[in-house]
């Protein structure tokens, strides 16, 4: 996207009604401001206990999870069917005075209006608004999907897995491409359920974002349909990896049972390459049997 990184916005306490910002632009090469900062925060629940003090931005119940985000009001016009209502005018003015940053920094800079931006997941939001300014797919299936190789690169031949051009994506069948992301997923996460699960909820929040948003671009719900179910069989093949290596535990305990033997006790690593060599085996027999369908 580059306009977050390209900005730095003066260290805010905001105040509950606060309307500007100052900002200011870090690279000179971005020829077009920033015409409003979004406040990103998710819904408030009606049945958290009121804030003690004044009234602020950071002291609200849902605080920890508001960000700021400056952005350029034509690309959500064009990408988004709802919006808010109230959309203030802007035109960067230079603030009324210098802008000093934390270590005594002073720099020159622009102020901004500020929009409330509710939200059902705002962690979620930056790989969309970043989708809205690229429109790049493989950028935002990789965001959607962590792998432990990036899916823009193929170890083998250098060639992109995901192309942007259906000619040069000839070589890469759907379900291929499917079981790559899965299987990259797997590795990055080490087969840990509790991270693709995480993984799995961001995708659902990213979902939320994108129909509370009105979102309507074919591409992006291609791929959103594609990294679901990517993490779903990842998901899969976890849950069944695990479940073997469950099931040779057992056979071991009822083994030395029957043997009237003591079952050798692994030490925690030794277990934990077994895993690891367990679920690299099952993961390579399901793409195995599943090119065979």
């Amino acid at each position: 996207m580059g306009v977050a990184v390209k900005c730095r916005l003066r260290p805010p306490q905001l105040v509950a009604g606060q309307k500007e910002i100052d900002l200011v632009v870090t690279d000179a090469g971005l020829s077009c401001l920033p015409t409003h900062a979004l406040v990103i925060h998710p819904p408030v629940d009606p049945f958290a206990p009121p804030p003690t003090g004044e009234r602020t931005w950071m002291n609200l119940p849902h605080s920890r999870d508001i960000s700021i985000m400056p952005i350029h009001a034509a690309i959500l016009a064009a990408n988004c069917g709802r919006l808010p209502d109230r959309w203030p005018n802007s035109r960067p003015q230079p603030p009324p005075s210098q802008i000093v940053f934390e270590g005594g920094e002073i720099a020159n800079g622009y102020r901004v209006p500020l929009v409330p931006f509710c939200l059902p997941y705002p962690t979620a939001f930056e790989p969309l608004a970043r989708y809205m300014y690229n429109h790049h797919k493989g950028m935002l299936y990789h965001s959607l999907v962590r792998m432990y190789e990036p899916l823009s690169v193929n170890a083998s031949n250098n060639h992109p897995r995901y192309y942007e051009s259906d000619a040069l994506d000839k070589d890469y069948s759907p379900k291929k491409r499917l079981f790559i992301a899965a299987r990259e997923c797997v590795s990055r996460h080490g087969g840990h359920l509790p991270w693709i699960h995480e993984q799995m909820q961001f995708v659902e929040g990213f979902w939320k974002n994108v129909v509370a948003l009105a979102v309507a671009d074919d591409d992006l719900w291609e791929i959103l349909q594609l990294a679901w179910e990517a993490l779903v069989l990842a998901m899969s093949w976890t849950r069944g990896a695990r479940a073997k290596v469950a099931r040779d535990d057992a056979l071991r305990v009822l083994e030395a049972a029957h043997e009237g033997r003591q079952v050798v006790v692994e030490s925690p690593r030794d277990k934990a390459r077994r895993v690891v060599r367990t679920l690299g085996d099952y993961v390579a027999r399901r793409m195995k049997d599943g090119r065979r369908r």
